[in-house]
């Protein structure tokens, strides 16, 4: 992580319905926003091309990178320009209505849900101090 400011977008999404895969789908009141990343949600939000073939390679490269350097900066997932952060939104949204979120167990899907998104701006500052810890009697003790 590097030390200043960081402004960047991130997608959050909260769970709108849920119910029996393949049955019907009932409204849930969800408060809880939650940031989209790992699993199925980077499938979505950052696709890979050809994993299968021994040559993966991201499918929107420009993106790829920007995401990456904010994750480096500040270990979340964003982008420093919105234009990816709406690109990314249209294919999670395209992603729930196919029903691409639904919960699964190995390989099984137990269950359908279906999400709203949003797009958020974040501001992190973080500022790094070394310090050096020195054992004493009654544990550590550190000096700036």
């Amino acid at each position: 992580m590097n030390d200043g400011t960081h402004i960047f977008f991130l997608i959050q999404f909260r769970q709108t319905h849920e119910g029996p895969l393949n049955g019907p789908l009932k409204e849930v009141k969800r408060e809880d926003w939650h940031n989209c990343y790992g699993g199925l949600w980077d499938l979505a939000i950052d696709p890979w091309t050809n994993p299968v073939k021994g040559h993966p390679s991201k499918k929107f490269p420009e993106s790829s990178e920007d995401r990456y350097r904010i994750w480096c900066n500040t270990r979340k997932q964003g982008w420093s320009e919105i234009k990816y952060a709406v690109q990314a939104l249209r294919r999670c949204q395209i992603a729930n209505i196919q029903g691409r979120f639904d919960h699964e167990s190995l390989g099984t899907k137990l269950s359908s849900a279906r999400y709203e998104f949003r797009i958020v701006k974040m501001t992190c500052s973080q500022k790094t101090e070394e310090v050096t810890l020195f054992p004493t009697e009654k544990g550590f003790a550190y000096v700036k």
